[in-house]
């Protein structure tokens, strides 16, 4: 039984870590009821504890979630012209009240990161 997929060519979240076994399950039931499994969690070694573990699970389980939210970045483009004598990272797009700012490297780091996540169905190598 296949798993519904999305665009990007990956199983359709949304993700979660099994609360009995080392998984990351979607949310279709296999036919026992369960749900599937996407991937397997390494155990906890004397190199990565239960609870690194279980942190890199809830990471690993937020990704589809992450790319959505990501994805209206991707359409967005500009004109080097605009900030042609600043580096991405000084170039700021948003300077909130609480003085974190969001600059052009930051939606580039965005942008970088839905490719990553795309880049099997893009050349061809997914599903």
């Amino acid at each position: 039984m296949n798993a519904p997929q999305t665009v990007a060519g990956h199983t359709a979240g949304p993700f979660a870590v099994h609360p009995g076994k080392a998984w990351i399950v979607c949310s279709q039931l296999d036919d026992a009821g369960e749900p599937c499994p996407v991937a397997a969690l390494a155990w906890p070694t004397k190199y990565r504890s239960e609870a690194e573990t279980l942190a890199n699970g809830h990471l690993f389980a937020a990704a589809t979630d992450m790319l959505a939210a990501l994805l209206p970045f991707a359409a967005i483009t500009f004109a080097g012209t605009v900030w042609a004598d600043k580096d991405d990272d000084a170039a700021v797009l948003y300077d909130h009240a609480t003085g974190n700012q969001v600059t052009l490297g930051d939606f580039k780091r965005a942008a970088a990161a839905i490719a990553k996540a795309t880049a099997a169905r893009q050349s061809g190598d997914g599903a």
